[in-house]
């Protein structure tokens, strides 16, 4: 179950039954929202969850870790799999004329996403 006491306005209502969530359960942190029924995670909260529940405090081992365990497995999880997007204005503007790049639209923000 994910909870969230930091956004009580988080509407997981829409959350279908059936749908995926992240292990470890920290990650419940990086929730910014549901989208078709799936659990949609914000790729730079997953790395600052990451980050700040281990040891090891490198960024950049904990962005490595995310690319290589994360968003490379998602597209075998099934049709329920989380989706994994990116608010960073960069991205999405470098991959907005990009035919196949999947946006989203979260709390009024373009987000690309990374991992579908």
């Amino acid at each position: 179950m994910i909870f969230r006491p930091d956004r009580p306005d988080l509407d997981l209502s829409n959350l279908g039954a059936e749908s995926l969530v992240l292990d470890p359960e920290y990650l419940d942190g990086a929730v910014i929202g549901v989208h078709a029924g799936r659990v949609v995670y914000d790729y730079d909260l997953i790395v600052d969850c990451y980050v700040a529940n281990n040891e090891d405090k490198n960024l950049d081992t904990w962005q490595e870790f995310v690319d290589f365990n994360t968003i490379r497995a998602i597209p075998y999880y099934g049709e329920q799999a989380p989706i994994v997007v990116s608010s960073d204005p960069w991205l999405v503007e470098e991959h907005e004329q990009e035919e196949d790049a999947i946006f989203i639209t979260i709390d009024n923000k373009k987000r690309l996403v990374v991992g579908d």
